[in-house]
């Protein structure tokens, strides 16, 4: 007998492409993270956590032509973020220059530089997680899953409590860096993500961790050593630290003497002070509602193929949680920047997997497979 859907088939339902989604969802993906950090930054201009005006001083101190200096005259790295000291000072130099100077200072450029980094970061996002921005919906991932995942992790970054309390810290620029590094390296850049990872260091060395990480994923994952990617940071990196031991005799901050110091005067351990500022940024109930969530989007990226990215950022966070463990100084919210927009970020990805409403593989059947059913 003639199969007469073979002959006739019925057409197609009318379906948005990716192309037609894409830049509706674009406009998605920049819209909520920029309207978010212009009210952040309106609302926190110039505003800081203590810690940071240490670093803003040999700033100011730069701009004013002293040198890269605490105190005039006196070469002592007292500072964590040298590079992120230079940054700020130059860019208040040259604000100076155009008359922006008065509402252009160091502080505010480490309020605007710091939104502007949580905006990269969220734009980012899509392509750590190899999400296409029109994407119809893949992998039990709701319609406008690129678009969704920047929009959510957006807001949620630049209105988190931890992230609010702590503008104008290098690690902002840092997180910047390194993702899109993660990204370049991805894509097959390694000399670009080299480069990228030596501006990271730079800000602050401590970003080493980062950067080992992501040359042992690309190892891992290439089977042979990264070297156009090591070759490319070291260039910029190791003229930096000559510089640094010649003008202050080291690259160490004295600083961290006196942090070791401290140890045994804290009451709280380090996870539990991490715990606390967790929970103080999140409160009780919502902090139950958030880690599950961040567990779901962890689970789904363990149970597919990971992107590299993903692989370099995560043993990022892992290397910067032992390291601080190790060398035994009490805990400090700003070293946890990268943690809590790590569990931002799998808190939004397993957002997403609840957002789909369609049933299941209801989209998947074409016209010609249901003439065979």
């Amino acid at each position: 007998m003639t199969n007469v859907a073979s002959t006739a088939s019925p057409a197609a339902p009318p379906t948005a492409t990716a192309e037609g989604l894409a830049w509706p969802w674009r406009v998605l993906a920049l819209a909520v993270p920029v309207a978010t950090a212009a009210g952040v930054a309106l609302g926190l201009w110039g505003q800081s956590y203590d810690d940071a005006f240490i670093t803003y001083r040999y700033a100011e101190r730069f701009a004013a032509g002293e040198g890269l200096t605490y105190n005039p005259g006196e070469a002592i790295l007292g500072t964590t973020a040298p590079g992120w000291a230079l940054v700020l000072g130059s860019l208040a130099w040259l604000s100076g220059l155009v008359g922006a100077g008065t509402w252009l200072d160091v502080p505010a450029w480490g309020t605007l530089l710091s939104v502007v980094s949580l905006v990269a970061v969220a734009l980012l996002l899509p392509r750590i997680l190899e999400l296409r921005p029109g994407d119809a919906g893949t992998a039990g991932l709701p319609r406008g899953a690129a678009a969704l995942a920047a929009a959510i992790f957006g807001a949620l970054a630049l209105t988190c409590r931890w992230n609010l309390e702590l503008l104008g810290a290098e690690a902002f620029p840092i997180l910047a860096l390194m993702a899109g590094a993660a990204v370049l390296a991805q894509q097959g850049r390694p000399a670009w993500a080299g480069l990228v990872v030596a501006a990271a260091m730079v800000l602050r060395l401590d970003a080493s961790l980062g950067a080992t990480a992501l040359g042992l994923v690309l190892w891992w994952r290439h089977r042979r050593p990264p070297w156009r990617y090591g070759l490319a940071g070291l260039v910029p990196l190791v003229p930096w630290v000559l510089w640094l031991w010649t003008t202050f005799g080291g690259f160490i901050p004295v600083s961290f003497d006196g942090k070791q110091g401290e140890i045994g005067a804290v009451e709280a351990g380090y996870g539990l002070s991490q715990w606390q500022w967790l929970l103080r940024s999140f409160g009780d109930p919502a902090i139950w509602i958030f880690l599950p969530l961040a567990a779901v989007g962890a689970a789904s990226l363990v149970l597919r193929r990971t992107p590299t990215a993903v692989l370099a950022l995560a043993l990022w966070l892992v290397f910067q949680e032992v390291f601080y463990r190790l060398v035994e100084v009490p805990f400090a919210p700003w070293y946890g920047v990268y943690g809590i927009n790590g569990l931002l970020a799998a808190a939004t990805l397993g957002a997403l997997w609840f957002g789909d409403p369609r049933p299941p593989r209801a989209q998947q059947l074409s016209p010609g497979r249901l003439d065979r059913i």
